[in-house]
């Protein structure tokens, strides 16, 4: 697995989000970036405890969706580099 520095990811977001500028208002954007890290990761893990706690085979599927979409983010983050 090959992680990389998306620190960049959430700036235009930030934009849209609080109108400000991140470059300008970094103290500020660095919450924002680990608040927004913080709930991806939290929402993901969620994911991943309701699929293993299934019987019912969809799990399966589940993880195979999850997977295709970790997949493309990590495409969508490197082309944002």
């Amino acid at each position: 697995m090959e992680l990389g520095n998306n620190f960049q990811a959430y700036k235009p977001a930030f934009k849209k989000d609080t109108g400000l500028d991140a470059n300008a208002n970094m103290a500020l954007y660095i919450s924002y970036f680990n608040a927004r890290a913080s709930d991806n990761a939290m929402q993901l893990t969620a994911q991943i405890y309701q699929i293993i706690d299934r019987s019912d085979g969809q799990h399966v599927r589940d993880m195979q969706a999850i997977n295709k979409a970790i997949r493309e983010l990590h495409e969508l983050i490197k082309t944002k580099k």
